[in-house]
This record gives structure tokens, sequence and C-alpha cells, in this order.
């Protein structure tokens, strides 16, 4: 008797052993071979560097003034949702009160010898009265918006850091990484509060951030106009791994009615019906549990494109 059920024994542990072993791997480099050299830099950069894991949420607008004013929103709403994430930067950090001037004052100790002379000169005595003169004629015969914000907030030109210009310019006037050069449309970036995250807790957790985001804006004068958009790594996973998901329910949901519907039509009765769809479900568990035993991890994607085949072959 024993020596009968041996077989299926053995098969139930390695069914059950190799299902509480398996995980889905929603990353595409996962695809790629693990000892390939630009595979390799690709996971070390996403895995060493935070930015390819953050939320990237983009705020655009017809008004640069009032897609700005959204953005801030945004970020602020989210940074007060305790436990929603772990930051959300609208602009560049060097711009904060709190380090603007470390930053810009490191900036400095890094320019050219010649260009710091040029700036003691500048903030002299002798010559600090004309410095200001200039920053009141730019302020008063200048059409550039970005020249009028940077001059109007810094008119002893502290900010004009040699080979800094355009991150400085950009981070005060609306473009640089987290903007537009028009100020039409933000960057907010958000730092997930864990690493990690399954596609499941990631659409969920991005969906609370679509509401919480959607609703900073509404109502309010400074997000007339303003549209929302999510992209980054978080949302390529959620949207991948649910993707993939609904896929294979349906691919299998329907696999499953077809052969069903067949096997009634041609029995015209329930008990080879319900045999077979036991024996599809004890080998779809047994393949998935073999898989844990060998491998320990299946990409969603490939098993995507090997559920699609089957069904193919299973249809023809």
């Amino acid at each position: 008797m024993m020596g009968r059920l041996a077989p299926w024994l053995a098969c139930v542990v390695v069914m059950v052993a190799g299902l509480a072993r398996l995980r889905f791997d929603t990353d595409i480099l996962g695809l790629l071979p693990a000892d390939l050299p630009e595979a390799m830099a690709l996971r070390l950069q996403q895995r060493h560097f935070p930015a390819g894991r953050d939320l990237l949420i983009t705020v655009t607008g017809t008004n640069a003034a009032k897609v700005e004013a959204a953005a801030r929103r945004v970020a602020g709403a989210i940074v007060a949702n305790t436990g929603l994430a772990a930051s959300a930067r609208w602009r560049p950090p060097e711009m904060d009160s709190e380090s603007a001037g470390e930053n810009v004052a490191w900036l400095w100790m890094q320019a050219p010898p010649e260009a710091f002379r040029r700036l003691t000169e500048g903030l002299g005595a002798a010559r600090v009265g004309t410095t200001l003169a200039e920053a009141r004629d730019v302020l008063a015969t200048s059409l550039d918006p970005l020249e009028l914000a940077r001059v109007g907030n810094d008119p002893l030109g502290l900010t004009r850091v040699p080979g800094a210009d355009g991150m400085l310019a950009g981070a005060m006037g609306g473009g640089g990484i987290f903007g537009s050069a028009d100020g039409l449309m933000r960057v907010v970036q958000v730092a997930p509060p864990e690493a990690g995250m399954s596609h499941q807790r990631a659409a969920a957790w991005i969906e609370a951030v679509r509401k919480v985001s959607e609703s900073a804006i509404s109502g309010t004068g400074e997000g007339d106009g303003s549209r929302l958009g999510f992209t980054g790594g978080p949302a390529f996973l959620a949207e991948i791994g649910t993707g993939m998901e609904g896929d294979l329910r349906s691919s299998v949901g329907a696999t499953v009615f077809l052969i069903g519907l067949l096997f009634w039509w041609a029995h015209r009765s329930w008990r080879p019906v319900g045999l077979l769809m036991l024996a599809l479900m004890v080998t779809l568990a047994l393949t998935l549990g073999l898989g844990g035993m060998v491998m320990g991890r299946l990409n969603v994607v490939s098993v995507g494109f090997a559920d699609r085949k089957s069904t193919r072959l299973n249809s023809s």
C-alpha cells in the first residue's frame, strides 16, 4: 500500500516545497543573463542608486506659475501623510533654505581662482554699488523671465557659479532636472516608504499617492488645468506585474472554460470534466512546484510568454 502511495506523496512534497520556495520576479533585467556585464551594471545601479526606485509624478499645465504651485502642493501633501513616502521633492535639494547657502559656497570653492577673485572684487566696497546698479538696470530692461527671477532674488550674483549656471538657473527659474525650460512641466520625485515592494504593494501604494496628489490640487486655483502623470520604477513594476497577472488569469480561465465545455459537449457528463479540471490544476501546481524547486524565482514575463504559447497549442 505504501509502495503505491510513495510516488504520490513524493509529488505532494515536491509541489508544496516548490510552491513555498517559488517567487515571481517582475524585473525585466531578470530576463538577461546574470553574467552579462551590462546587466550586472544596471542591477547595481538600481540597487544602490535610489533614483531608479523612486516614483516620478509629472505635473503639466498651461500656466507655469500654477504648475509650480501644484507641484509644491503635491509634494507637501505627500510628505504630510505620515508613512506614505520616505521623501518627496519638487525642486533640487540645493535650493532648500536649510542648505542652499552651504551648497552655493561649496560650488564656489570648486570654482577656478580667477572666477572667485572676480566675485570678491565685485563685492568690495568700491564695486558693490556698481554691481547693484547693473542688477537694477537688468530688472528695468530685461524681458527674460528667467533672468528677472534670478536677478531679483540674487542681485549680487552669488549663484552665478562658473560651470553650475545651468543647474542653479534651472532650479531657480523652472527648468533643470525637475522641470522644463518653459515651466509648463514639473516633476515630483517620491521615494517609496520601503524597498523591494511587490507589484501588488506597488500598485496599492501608487493608487494611494494618486489620491493624495489629486486631492492636493483639486478645488484650488493652483491646480486649475494641471494634469498628473506617473512613471518611474514603481510604476513600471506595478504595470508589468498587474498586466501579466491579468493576462495569466484571463488566458488560464479561458483555456479551462473552453476545454471543460468541449469535454462536456463530447461526454455529456460532469464527472470527466471534473476529473480533467482536477488533473489540469494538479499538473499546473506540480509544474510550478518543480520550477520553484529548480529555479526558485520565475520572471513573470517568461511565465506570460509560456502561458500564451500553451494557450495557442491547446486552442489548435
